[in-house]
């Protein structure tokens, strides 16, 4: 009954279905239908059928068969969408949602019981220096880092590294060959400078 009246806005028809297998006036409102005092105690319930019949698939496809084929409207290919979409390409104003800033490496540690995980603590010209885990460790080791000027992606979401909060994420360049190197953004460049 409840169910019926909620479907009311959406599936009439179906509503109405329901509501005639209960012996409930069809043309009831929502609120009248929800109604405790609607049902008597021990009413009957009517002989229902399926609100949703199964379809026969061997009667839909008789009925394929018997329609007349219709054309296939070619529709205009949109060549640039289509290009979008195979290089994962992103517009320009989702671009500018990312902030890069110009960050300094203060301190580096391995993350204890990894191999490939740095905890970097990064200065970015905030209060206080920000959190980042990066899996650089086979390419740099913690003491060559301290003091060493890099580009962070300021703006995403923390997330957790095995147990370690990263607060960010720096940015490196990597080759087929397993090569990889940080990407430095110059000496001149003081921490939390923004790159545009």
């Amino acid at each position: 009954r409840i169910i019926a009246g909620n479907l009311s806005p959406f599936m009439p028809d179906t509503s109405k279905k329901i509501l005639s297998f209960l012996g409930i006036d069809t043309q009831l409102s929502v609120q009248e239908i929800k109604s405790w005092e609607l049902l008597d105690d021990g009413a009957k319930i009517l002989e229902a059928e399926a609100l949703f019949p199964r379809l026969d698939s061997e009667k839909l496809a008789a009925t394929d068969k018997a329609a007349p084929a219709k054309k296939k409207e070619k529709k205009p290919v949109n060549k640039i969408s289509t290009v979008k979409s195979e290089n994962n390409l992103v517009s320009f104003d989702d671009f500018l949602k990312t902030e890069l800033k110009v960050g300094q490496i203060i301190e580096a540690a391995v993350v204890e019981g990894t191999e490939k995980l740095l905890k970097l603590q990064v200065d970015l010209g905030e209060e206080k220096n920000r959190q980042v885990i990066a899996g650089i460790a086979k390419h740099y080791k913690s003491d060559e880092l301290v003091g060493r000027k890099v580009v962070v992606v300021s703006n995403l979401k923390p997330a957790k590294l095995r147990g370690e909060v990263s607060e960010g994420m720096i940015l490196a360049a990597s080759d087929n060959n397993g090569n990889l190197e940080l990407v430095s953004p110059g000496d001149i460049m003081t921490p939390g400078s923004k790159i545009s």
